[in-house]
């Protein structure tokens, strides 16, 4: 709670002042390109017990309205795609197979300018990720599906410009406040939820703009993700609702995207 706290406390204060006038502008971007989708688990003693990497295809769309010093932000992507599994079942037993996945969030984002010194942005994030491992000889498979809704801020700093040219760094720390795994086996025991409680995320990038027209620019964009969650409780598994003597549990778990895209912006009064 000392986290949701926090980051009310900044949307509020990056709110003050905000203006009734009518908007300086909006933007509209508009970007594709390709993501290396990379997640890992570890045991209680940090060893690695599961690998999943690969490239996958990437899109997103972002709108900015701005207010003076202020501005208001909506911007969601989506990375989609099979990727590699090296790992291992709960029970040891050595096992490769493909994960699908498919992980889409939004972001709303409170921003307040402070022109060369850079800008302050409170962030809150939904997001989804479907997770679903395909079975492979006698080990059966398993979906799952993973439920975020994350509080923070990030920091932009425009580091060049030249005519027609800018360069912007960015970088954001995020705290989950309401964070869950649905799982629904395949090998007959009931579907059953995971608390993610405990975890962080950060994400840094640099975005490159080039003015081809009034209003209008090509943009090139880098950026890395993490999200980094330990282990759950265990919960009982059970069959038909009555337990059958074992336990399940999420081993620590990290999931990141680092990817680069191209796209155009449009802005309007």
């Amino acid at each position: 709670m000392k986290d949701l706290h926090a980051a009310v406390r900044l949307s509020c204060c990056l709110l003050v002042g905000l203006p009734s006038t009518a908007s300086a502008g909006q933007d509209l971007s508009v970007l594709g390109g390709a993501a290396l989708y990379s997640l890992k688990e570890h045991d209680r003693n940090g060893g690695l017990l599961v690998h999943e990497s690969g490239w996958t295809p990437q899109a997103a769309l972002a709108w900015h309205r701005h207010y003076g010093l202020y501005s208001i932000g909506l911007s969601g992507d989506l990375v989609a795609g099979d990727i590699d599994y090296e790992g291992q079942t709960q029970t040891g037993i050595p096992h490769q197979t493909v994960a699908q996945h498919i992980r889409g969030q939004g972001t709303l984002a409170l921003t307040r300018h402070f022109g060369r010194a850079g800008e302050l942005s409170g962030l809150l994030r939904l997001e989804a990720d479907w997770r679903d491992l395909q079975p492979r000889g006698n080990v059966s498979g398993a979906q799952e599906f993973y439920r975020h809704v994350w509080l923070g801020a990030g920091y932009a700093y425009e580091v060049w410009q030249a005519s027609g040219h800018s360069v912007t760094m960015r970088t954001a720390w995020m705290k989950p406040v309401n964070s869950q795994q649905d799982v629904y086996p395949q090998n007959g025991t009931d579907d059953f939820t995971l608390a993610l409680d405990q975890g962080f995320a950060w994400e840094a990038g640099v975005d490159y703009a080039r003015r081809y027209a009034p209003g209008r620019e090509w943009l090139l964009q880098a950026q890395c993700r993490h999200a980094h969650f330990d282990a759950s409780p265990p919960i009982l598994a059970t069959i038909n609702g009555a337990a059958n003597g074992s336990a399940y549990y999420q081993p620590e778990i990290e999931f990141r995207t680092c990817g680069v895209s191209v796209g155009i912006r449009r802005s309007w009064p």
